[in-house]
This record gives C-alpha cells, sequence and structure tokens, in this order.
C-alpha cells in the first residue's frame, strides 16, 4: 500500500469515531500509537481523537508530549484539547503553566494558548503577564489575547499601555483595540490615551488615535485632540485624524467642530466668515484638502452660512477656494 493511500484510510477512520469510541480501551490504545505516525496529520487526528475521550493521566501525558511536535499543526491540535480541561484540572493546569517557562518558544505559545480557558486564576494571569515580556512577537500577542477577558483588571489595562509600544505592529494593533473597549467606560484609560498621542513614537501616536477614534462623535476633548494631530509630523496619523473628524462631521452636524478647530489652530479666523488657514510647510497637498475637507463637510452637513476657505502653504497657494454653500 501506498503511503498516501495509508494516510487517507487513516483519515477515513478518524472521521466515523464517534466522541465515545475514546472510551473503549482497545480503540484509545490505537489512537496512543498512532500519535507518533510518521505523518503529521495523522498525528493531529489522533491528538484530536484523544480531546473526545475521557480525560485520564495516559491521554494527558500524551498530548503533553504532543506539545513538543515538530508539526505546529499538531502542537495546536494538543494545547487545544489540554484548554478544555485545564479549567476543571489542577495538575493539568500545573503542567501548563511549567510548559509556559519553556525554552522552546512555540511551547511557550502553546502553553499559552491552553491557559487561556483559567485566566481567572491569580497565577495563571500572572504568568501570562509575564508572557507579554517574552521576546518572541507571537509569544507577547498570544498573552495578550489571552488576557483579553481581564481588561477590568488595572494590572492588565497597565500591561496593555506597555504593549502599545511594543516592536510588534499586530501587538500594538491588538492592544489598542482592547483599550478602545475599556475607554468606553474608564475615563482613567482615556486621559491615559489622550497623553499617548503627544508621544514621540508616531506608532504610538497613531494606536492611541484608533483607540480614541470610538468616542470622537460625542467628546470635545478627543475632537480637539485631533484636530492637533491633522498637524503632526506624521502622514499616517494626520489622514487618520483628518479621516475620523470627517465621519463626525458628516454623522453629527450638530457637532462644535469648528469652534474646535478654532482653539486647536490659531491661525484659523473667527467662525461663519471667510478665513486663511496656513499649514506647515511639511503637509503635502492632499494632506491640507483631506483636512479641510473635513471641516467643509462639517459645514455642509449643518447647512452653512457660505462660508469660504482657502489654504495656503507660505505665499503659495495651492489650489482654488472650497466654498461651501448654504
Amino acid at each position: 500500500m501506498q503511503e498516501s493511500d495509508r494516510v487517507l484510510k487513516l483519515i477515513r477512520w478518524f472521521r466515523t469515531l464517534s466522541p465515545s469510541d475514546g472510551s473503549r480501551p482497545d480503540i484509545r490504545c490505537l489512537i496512543l500509537d498512532l500519535t507518533r505516525d510518521n505523518d503529521a496529520e495523522v498525528r493531529a487526528r489522533a491528538a484530536q481523537a484523544l480531546s473526545a475521550g475521557p480525560d485520564n493521566p495516559e491521554v494527558q501525558a500524551k498530548l503533553f508530549e504532543l506539545l513538543r511536535d515538530t508539526d505546529p499543526v499538531v502542537r495546536l491540535t494538543a494545547a487545544q484539547a489540554l484548554s478544555a480541561w485545564a479549567a476543571g484540572n489542577p495538575e493539568v493546569q500545573a503542567k501548563l503553566l511549567e510548559l509556559a517557562g519553556d525554552t522552546d518558544p512555540v511551547v511557550r505559545l502553546t502553553a499559552a494558548q491552553a491557559l487561556s480557558a483559567r485566566t481567572d486564576n491569580p497565577e495563571v494571569q500572572a504568568k501570562l503577564l509575564e508572557l507579554t515580556q517574552d521576546r518572541i512577537p507571537d509569544v507577547r500577542l498570544t498573552a495578550a489575547q489571552a488576557l483579553s477577558a481581564r481588561t477590568g483588571n488595572p494590572e492588565v489595562r497597565a500591561k496593555l499601555f506597555e504593549l502599545l509600544r511594543d516592536t510588534y505592529r499586530d501587538v500594538r494593533q491588538f492592544a489598542a483595540k482592547m483599550l478602545q473597549n475599556v475607554a468606553l467606560e474608564n475615563p482613567e484609560v482615556q486621559a491615559k490615551l489622550l497623553a499617548l498621542t503627544g508621544d514621540t513614537d508616531p506608532v504610538v501616536r497613531l494606536t492611541a488615535a484608533q483607540a480614541l477614534s470610538a468616542w470622537a462623535a460625542g467628546n470635545p476633548e478627543v475632537q480637539a485632540t485631533l484636530f492637533e494631530l491633522l498637524r503632526d509630523t506624521d502622514p499616517d496619523v494626520r489622514q487618520f485624524a483628518a479621516n475620523v473628524l470627517q465621519n463626525v462631521a458628516l454623522e453629527n452636524p450638530e457637532a462644535k467642530l469648528l469652534e474646535l478647530a478654532h482653539g486647536a489652530n490659531p491661525s484659523l479666523g473667527p467662525q461663519d466668515s471667510d478665513f486663511t488657514i496656513t499649514f506647515a510647510p511639511s503637509l503635502s497637498t492632499d494632506q491640507i484638502h483631506t483636512a479641510l475637507n473635513a471641516l467643509a463637510d462639517y459645514y455642509r452637513a449643518c447647512g452653512g452660512l457660505g462660508l469660504r476657505i482657502e489654504f495656503e502653504l507660505g505665499e503659495v497657494l495651492l489650489g482654488a477656494p472650497i466654498h461651501v454653500e448654504r
């Protein structure tokens, strides 16, 4: 029999198994033997089949062994099987905590995945917080994801603020997303995010603005901060702030955006009259258009007063005035 036919036959056999079959000693013995198969898919199927059977020491030991398998799918399947038992089995939990300190980063990552079922346990929380400082980015991200249900914990929130400065983009983005959910209910978190928009790192400023964006429609302080970010030195930060303000202007015509813009940029003239906005020479024509369109859309949305806006770059006029009809 060719190897491919043998593997296909075994996979078909796994599909015929029911959850109760794992309780039969003869079948369990066969499955345990297949966890040593040369084919990775067969080993993964065996790990999955073991998770459907009863939790016993022999099965536990085999799944712990599979956490070190050379194939990532096998390791993941074993971790998923163990996570289902970690909540009610102190021995499994203790082993996973031990593996979370393993020298192999893949073992640490899979242990963190399995421990996500027990973040209500202080010891598990402490270990996952430790793993958010791991030297491997994917381990840090996995630990942060495991802690995502615990953002009400001040220690977890403090760690998320640290992760906004992580060197790995996916970690920063995840931390910002989690803090956005917290900020909607926690003024302290909002204040911290507002402060981070003045950070020296443009990525930190951008992720802080992203986390604050959900508050923009009804929060003048957030809106004022976004207007300040229209003059940021980083193009991604400027573009994001302009996009958010434009959406606020269109969706919330009652928002006092122009007053906020005047406070953020003293070069703006009196409200409801013609005025000129002078931007820093570092801004491009497209960036200036985007920023001013946010104001134009606001006036168009709430009726306007025939406002005329000109934009200049030093002494050079960059384009025709924007006319906003009543």
